[in-house]
């Protein structure tokens, strides 16, 4: 047995706990929070985070910390919109598919600025730029669908079933957590196994399998949730803004780091298999999400 397939055993079963812990902590927000609600699309995020944070360590700076931080959360916040005046006036932004292809060239260009071997703080501003313009745009686009917020879910029966509901989001986020700890520990090993730079292998491998564990479960889901004047903030929209907010990141850690985010030869020939199954996937997400 090769000595990197212990390693990714390890780092499917962190991604087996990442997406059973999102579907438990949905299931148990979802019936309790307000239906027109932004907490789709923070929910989606949380893999995200949690894989990123796991991933970075307690090396990183708080400076990292913050900008790992801070960049899902502004993320979040451009996902909220208070006016609900502002319809939707740019239906090629809601197409799925028009979304899918934006996405794909936003990340297969991040790697396309690695070129050079090094991502500069000017390259890692550019992207910066990039992702918080494009979050402004669907911000405007989605003003509707995430700022009415008038229907409410029924409220919960009984203590007993309200009970269950803080169970489910306990246990959620437990298995979240370990999830991410199991798949970074997986990663690590598999880091010093290839002989990859751990910190570059967190947000060229890791961090992008922490989106694929937040939308993962589209694939598995029916066209149920438009993105349209319906309200809902639909799941390929929440996809949207993690895989932004991962792009983000990259830039931001960029910013941060004296002298640029630095890529090895080994790391980019390893992760452009994920970028191509990742753009796959996402295209099918997406097209799965899309309203029938």
């Amino acid at each position: 047995m090769p000595d990197w397939s212990l390693s990714l055993a390890v780092l499917i079963l962190g991604l087996i706990g990442l997406i059973l812990g999102r579907v438990v902590a949905q299931s148990g927000i979802g019936p309790s929070i307000r239906r027109h609600s932004p907490w789709p699309a923070l929910i989606a995020m949380l893999p995200v985070m949690a894989v990123t944070l796991q991933s970075v360590g307690p090396d990183a700076s708080d400076l990292g910390l913050g900008a790992i931080v801070g960049v899902h959360v502004l993320g979040t916040l451009l996902a909220i919109s208070t006016s609900s005046s502002a319809r939707v006036e740019a239906e090629g932004v809601h197409h799925a598919r028009s979304r899918a292809w934006s996405l794909m060239g936003a990340a297969v260009g991040v790697w396309g600025l690695a070129f050079d071997g090094r991502l500069g703080r000017v390259d890692g501003s550019v992207l910066v730029l990039l992702c918080l313009l494009y979050l402004i745009r669907m911000t405007w686009a989605t003003r509707q669908s995430a700022s009415d917020t008038a229907h409410l879910t029924p409220p919960a029966g009984s203590r007993r079933r309200r009970w269950g509901l803080v169970a489910r989001v306990c246990v959620g986020l437990t298995l979240l957590t370990m999830g991410a700890r199991v798949l970074a520990m997986g990663a690590r090993d598999l880091a010093l196994v290839l002989d990859l730079d751990d910190w570059m292998l967190g947000l060229t491998l890791v961090a992008p399998v922490g989106v694929l564990a937040g939308w993962a479960p589209i694939l598995f889901a029916g066209p149920q949730w438009s993105d349209g004047p319906s309200g809902r903030i639909a799941p390929s929209l929440a996809f949207d803004f993690s895989l932004i907010n991962l792009l983000g990141l990259v830039g931001l850690t960029a910013l941060t780091i004296p002298g640029g985010l630095p890529f090895t030869r080994e790391t980019l020939l390893l992760s452009w298999p994920l970028v191509i199954l990742m753009s796959i996937l996402a295209a099918a997400a997406l097209r799965r999400a899309e309203p029938a």
